[in-house]
């Protein structure tokens, strides 16, 4: 996930309030909406883990690891930002 807030992040020019609007969405979506279309995903497997769980683990990932990819590592920041959070603007002497 936290790959996933970066980058919104990032593409949105640092917009808190997308990124709150997103995850309301994302804790609303599951109880309003997948819940009651597949109640199976309600469930717990053999393991003691919600079967939701195991299914946001792999297309979480599968996410992260696309945009990652896509990106470069820079998960949307300009490129005047170096990968330790530094801008590239250079110091006055």
């Amino acid at each position: 996930m936290f790959v996933f807030y970066a980058w919104l992040w990032n593409r949105t020019g640092g917009s808190i309030l997308i990124a709150i609007l997103v995850h309301g969405v994302m804790d609303a979506y599951p109880n309003f909406i997948l819940f009651p279309m597949f109640p199976k995903l309600g469930e717990m497997t053999d393991s003691g883990v919600l079967t939701v769980y195991l299914a946001n683990i792999v297309g979480y990932g599968a996410a992260a690891i696309v945009i990652a990819f896509a990106t470069r590592g820079r998960l949307g920041a300009g490129r005047d930002v170096r990968a330790d959070g530094a801008t590239g603007a250079r110091r006055a002497e």
